[in-house]
């Protein structure tokens, strides 16, 4: 078992929640737990791919994780992915946008429309890249 494992845990518990969310139509939350689903999911990557990766110290870890896996994505993985399946890795930042909007904007809330038609997509394709292509390759 990989000392990082308990990301993986956390990861697949937010996706049970994100799913009861989404069920429930409670589009925001959902988001976030989504959100933080990949999140998690890219952390333990990172971390057992990396050997001075730790954001913990930055003010602002969100930012450099998601840059540190766009660079991984794109210097580790790009002779082994096709040009979509980079596509789909490189949506973490959007994913954090629409975190940031669902957890803090306290003027709307986001609508089945944008959640199906945007949103989830996204999700989607880059959740399954990474389970395909990175996390199924290390088991």
């Amino acid at each position: 078992m990989n000392r990082y494992s308990n990301l993986k845990i956390k990861s697949e518990q937010n996706y049970k929640i994100a799913e009861i969310a989404r069920e429930k139509e409670y589009y925001d939350v959902a988001v976030s737990r989504y959100y933080y689903s990949l999140f998690q999911l890219v952390d333990y990557i990172l971390y057992s791919k990396k050997d001075d990766f730790d954001p913990s110290h930055s003010e602002n870890s969100h930012v450099v994780t998601i840059t540190e896996f766009n660079k991984f994505v794109c210097r580790k993985l790009k002779k082994k992915l096709q040009d979509e399946e980079i596509t789909d890795l490189l949506v973490l930042a959007d994913m954090k946008r629409w975190r940031k909007q669902a957890d803090y904007n306290k003027d709307r809330l986001i609508t089945k429309e944008e959640f199906d038609n945007d949103f989830i997509i996204k999700f989607n394709s880059c959740y399954r890249t990474i389970h395909t292509k990175i996390l199924d390759k290390e088991e």
